[in-house]
């Protein structure tokens, strides 16, 4: 009888460890299917799946208002191998229904060599077009209040030094010749600007517009409107265009040969060079 346990006990220690694993994966997947917001982890079975639902929502922002959605899912799986930055993809869900997302880029290290507090650019906060106005604030609110608890795990500082830019299309001119109709456009837009509002973000004072990273085209570049929440004084002029332009657009899209070519290298300078040059501001950037 002794053998036979010692047997049984044998074969349980071998194959415990891949039962402990299974429990731990199945637990896993179970939590993160049924987490009313997800962070979207590409090496994740339902992270990966959500994302790829995730890209009507997404790219019912226009195309010149937003990354390319191949482009962000290259950036969030090299995201484990980085220290410099996080990119945090947040997904708002109610069953199997994609609500909202928010896809922001978060540089922890930034603020301790050249400013107090870290950055984080805020590439989009987008509703499902199936929601209500009231509704869409209400899931958007959700994603930002998520996202000042990554920041902090990120950071390792309370969200409120953290500095928050984002982008918006002009009032009254949006985006035309996309893919989605000019009205949801229109909409989507006004709804983004609400949540700036309620979030009580200010806009800051630039001739600003987002620059053309694919092939330096001054005339693909669009005017916006750059806004910004974070701590007070405000940065000056100078000091925003050296992050927004200087950081964040020359740092950031670099990826595949342009890391190694040197006349790639010299051309996104001269044009990001010419781009702050043509941009002009008050020495307060923040509009009362």
């Amino acid at each position: 009888m002794s053998e036979v346990l010692d047997c049984l006990f044998f074969i349980a220690g071998i194959f415990a460890p891949y039962l402990i694993s299974a429990v731990v994966r199945g637990t896993r997947y179970i939590r993160d299917y049924f987490e009313p917001i997800l962070r979207i982890r590409l090496d994740t079975r339902v992270g990966r799946e959500t994302f790829q639902g995730t890209k009507t929502v997404y790219c019912r922002i226009h195309t010149r208002l937003r990354d390319r959605f191949e482009e962000v899912e290259a950036w969030l799986k090299e995201q484990p191998g980085t220290e410099d930055w996080e990119e945090i993809y947040l997904v708002a869900r109610r069953l199997d229904r994609i609500n909202g997302v928010l896809y922001t880029s978060v540089y922890p290290k930034y603020g301790k060599t050249r400013y107090s507090s870290p950055m984080c650019f805020v590439n989009c906060i987008v509703a499902n077009h199936s929601l209500t106005d009231k509704e869409a604030l209400k899931v958007s609110l959700r994603l930002w209040n998520r996202l000042q608890d990554e920041v902090f795990n990120c950071t390792k500082q309370p969200s409120e030094v953290c500095r928050y830019f984002f982008e918006a299309a002009l009032p009254g001119k949006p985006p035309r010749g996309g893919t989605k109709s000019e009205e949801d456009e229109d909409r989507r837009r006004k709804q983004y600007v609400t949540l700036l509002e309620e979030i009580g973000a200010q806009q800051v004072g630039l001739d600003y517009r987002i620059p053309n990273m694919d092939d330096y085209s001054t005339e693909n570049e669009l005017e916006a409107l750059l806004l910004y929440k974070g701590p007070l004084p405000p940065l000056s002029m100078a000091e925003v265009l050296k992050f927004v332009y200087g950081f964040h657009y020359f740092s950031e899209f670099i990826y595949g040969e342009e890391m190694v070519d040197i006349d790639e290298w010299a051309s996104r300078l001269r044009y990001v060079q010419d781009l702050i040059s043509r941009v002009r501001g008050s020495d307060n950037v923040f509009d009362p």
